[in-house]
């Protein structure tokens, strides 16, 4: 059974700016704990490695939509089944409001067991603000 999870984060930049670091996403892994490296494999192709404590997860992701400034969505092609949406509204010059949309779909006992208490949510909360951290101090 597919999970959905949405986090929304207000960051200290212009949305432009945000955006220009969630298209950085070898610099994923600095910011997404269990991320241990994301590889271009071409513009719109890219390949992850995770590490969620109980098995390692590869997978190849596709980006589905690119709205400039304002949105990027993906889907998994192969691997761990996951797509998401992440969104920049500008709502001053230098302050953003970044919301993430994210379906995944837990498998075998442990997985849904985190899912069960909220694990992947937690990750999701603490991976925004460590964006939030590491966008704001590369300023």
């Amino acid at each position: 059974m597919r999970t959905s999870i949405d986090g929304s984060i207000e960051i200290e930049v212009p949305a432009a700016t945000a955006y220009a670091f969630w298209t950085r996403v070898e610099d994923f892994p600095l910011f997404i704990d269990p991320v241990e490296s994301v590889k271009r494999i071409d513009e719109k192709r890219t390949r992850w490695r995770a590490n969620f404590g109980f098995r390692r997860q590869e997978w190849v992701a596709e980006i589905t939509e690119v709205i400039p400034d304002k949105r990027r969505a993906w889907r998994a092609l192969d691997g761990a089944s996951n797509s998401g949406m992440v969104n920049f509204h500008e709502i001053a010059t230098e302050r953003t409001l970044m919301t993430l949309h994210l379906d995944y779909e837990p498998r075998g006992v442990l997985q849904n067991l985190g899912d069960e208490f909220g694990v992947v949510s937690r990750v999701i909360e603490r991976s925004l603000e460590q964006f939030k951290d590491f966008v704001e101090g590369s300023r």
